[in-house]
C-alpha cells in the first residue's frame, strides 16, 4: 500500500480526497480505542489524525499517543493537528519531532462553523500537504 490514512472524524474527511490511499478511520474514535482495536500499520506514507476526541490527563494522553505511533511503520508519516485539544496538539509535536514525522496543523485550513472540522474545502487543502509517494 503506498498511502494510509488512520484516525478520527478529521480522518475520513480528508480520506474522501486522497481515494487512492487505504483508509481506516471513525467518527468520534479516540487514540485510545483506534490503539485497542488495531495491530501495526504499513505504508509508504501513512497520515494520521487523532487526538481531537481524547481526554483526561496529559500523561495518559501522551502515552497512548506514543504507543501508537510504535504501531507505525513507513517511509513518511504525516500528522494533523487538532485545532481544539491543546494536550493531544503538545503531544503530537513531540512525537513527531522525536520520530521525523511531518505536522500538518488542521488551524491553517479552513474550518466550519464548530471550529473543530475543516469545510470542503478545508479538507481539499490538507489533502494537498501529503505528497503520495511513488
Amino acid at each position: 500500500m503506498d498511502c494510509m490514512i488512520l484516525g478520527d472524524s478529521l480522518a475520513v474527511g480528508i480520506a474522501q480526497n486522497l481515494p487512492q490511499c487505504e483508509a481506516h478511520a471513525q467518527v468520534g474514535i479516540t487514540t485510545h480505542a483506534f490503539y485497542m482495536r488495531s495491530d501495526k500499520w504499513s505504508s509508504d506514507t501513512v497520515l494520521i489524525s487523532l487526538g481531537s476526541n481524547d481526554s483526561g490527563p496529559a500523561p495518559i494522553q501522551y502515552d497512548v499517543l506514543r504507543k501508537f505511533r510504535k504501531t507505525i511503520n513507513a517511509k513518511r508519516v504525516f500528522w494533523v493537528l487538532p485545532n481544539v485539544n491543546q494536550v493531544a496538539r503538545l503531544a503530537i509535536k513531540d512525537i513527531a519531532k522525536d520520530n521525523g514525522d511531518y505536522l500538518i496543523d488542521a488551524k491553517n485550513a479552513e474550518t466550519s462553523p464548530d471550529r473543530v472540522h475543516p469545510t470542503a474545502r478545508g479538507y481539499r487543502e490538507i489533502a494537498k500537504q501529503v505528497p503520495i509517494l511513488k
